[in-house]
């Protein structure tokens, strides 16, 4: 089987007819080309294969593979890696992954002031601080004021920690942020 395939499988992926009949179509040229023949070429009158969608949807299970590669990769060390998602839906397709407002207790309704509720020497603040990477996906889906509100606390958080934080983003954690960026909220 293939890596797309697997990926399906693990992840249950809801594919429409038109992406699943494309895949299908790919996986049969590819195994076409093994054997040094082509469907264009040697089968004129089946259906090629629209690799648009093929790009597109590659493109995605790229991402999720090299965020999960990412992430443990640095647990394997040992080390913390916290993932979260903006959507309830897209956590649950994340190991160990939890909601942005739930993890971070970033307010429901945030404004430019707005600040999570991470008190410096509580349980998170600790956790945070031993963090070596924050992944989070679906990040384009968040307002701007999440980030700034998770920025200013985490500079305020671990600035009792180390006073050089205070004017690094994020307080000098490690933060990659993942998704379609083309879309917006």
């Amino acid at each position: 089987m293939s890596v797309f395939f697997d990926y399906v499988y693990f992840t249950n992926l809801v594919l429409d007819y038109t992406q699943l009949r494309s895949y299908a179509l790919a996986e049969i040229e590819q195994l076409l080309q093994c054997h040094g023949k082509s469907m264009k070429d040697d089968y004129p009158m089946m259906p090629l294969p629209d690799v648009s969608l093929i790009h597109q949807s590659h493109n995605m299970m790229l991402e999720d593979l090299h965020m999960e590669s990412l992430s443990s990769t640095i647990r394997s060390r040992g080390d913390i890696v916290l993932t979260v998602a903006s959507s309830g839906i897209a956590a649950l397709f994340i190991p160990g992954g939890r909601t942005a407002h739930s993890r971070f207790a970033i307010p429901l309704i945030v404004d430019e002031c707005s600040t999570c509720t991470i008190h410096p020497n509580s349980n998170l603040a600790e956790l945070v601080d031993k963090a070596k990477l924050i992944i989070w996906d679906e990040a384009p889906m968040m307002h701007q004021h999440c980030f700034e509100a998770l920025d200013r606390t985490l500079k305020d958080v671990l600035r009792h920690r180390n006073n050089d934080r205070l004017d690094i983003p994020f307080g000098g954690k490690n933060v990659v942020l993942g998704g379609d960026f083309r879309q917006g909220s």
